[in-house]
């Protein structure tokens, strides 16, 4: 009869070693389980935290750019205004005899002349623009050689110097038109150059 109990005495024995087993890794596992929760509640403060800091620095952001925008230039005129104005139309009545002495010098020159005055142009632009200082003017070229800015600002002069002699009815012919395009070239370049420098970065 003893051995009897011993032996169920020593099964009851090793299933609670079992279950106490089973329940060991249960609570390793919990534990495990709740560690890792803890450290998902951590990094989810930590976003949190971020998100908010950033969104701070989105309104710090936005309002400093508010500061800087300020009014609508056209609602409030400056004393800048009336000069540029001041200046543009001084500008504008010169370039008008300019214009006529231009157009009356361009059937005295050759061909030759005329030509070369293309190209010098051209050249007047990128020296006005990126030897002065003025203003930082980052280059970026076409073909490797040509700055985009300068051939842009002498294109539109062109365009600009063509629809005012055609405006104006100054040119019979295609000769005469290149003529003139040739001398006012140089002019308009200078003009067109230095209403870039004149803008704001």
């Amino acid at each position: 009869m003893p051995k009897k109990r011993v032996k169920k005495f020593s099964k009851k024995i090793s299933k609670l070693e079992v279950i106490n087993e089973k329940l060991d890794k249960i609570l390793a596992k919990e534990n495990k389980e709740l560690k890792e929760e803890s450290k998902i509640e951590k990094d989810e403060k930590i976003i949190k935290n971020l998100e908010k800091k950033q969104i701070e620095e989105l309104e710090q952001l936005e309002s400093e750019l508010r500061k800087e925008i300020g009014e609508h230039p056209l609602r409030k005129v400056t004393q800048k205004d009336i000069s540029k104005g001041l200046i543009g139309a001084f500008i504008a009545i010169i370039s008008h005899f300019a214009f006529v002495k231009g157009v009356e010098i361009s059937h005295t020159l050759s061909l030759t002349r005329i030509s070369m005055m293309y190209p010098l142009s051209f050249i007047i632009g990128a020296v006005f623009l990126y030897t002065t200082g003025y203003r930082k003017i980052k280059q970026i070229k076409i073909l490797k050689f040509l700055p985009v800015r300068v051939f842009v600002i002498y294109l539109v002069s062109l365009v600009a110097i063509v629809l005012v002699l055609t405006l104006f009815n100054q040119f019979n012919s295609t000769e005469e038109l290149f003529r003139q395009v040739g001398v006012l070239s140089l002019l308009a370049i200078v003009g067109a150059s230095a209403a870039d420098l004149i803008g704001r970065d």
